[in-house]
């Protein structure tokens, strides 16, 4: 779970720095790059929380 904690602490990080970018610059790439950035670790959340779950079955 230390792994999924880094890497939400990661994510808001870049989010944070992409988003004061954009407010410099004003480029409008910059709010692209946020997008796929809270995309991809959305997917990749559902994934962990659908391999915990499985995880889980199996035990059982």
């Amino acid at each position: 779970m230390a792994i999924i904690r880094l890497t939400i602490v990661l994510v808001f990080l870049a989010s944070l720095v992409l988003l004061a970018l954009y407010l410099v610059t004003r480029n409008q790439r910059y709010l692209t790059l946020v997008k796929k950035i809270l995309t991809y670790t959305g997917w990749m959340l559902v994934v962990v929380f659908l391999l915990y779950l499985i995880a889980r079955v199996i035990r059982l």
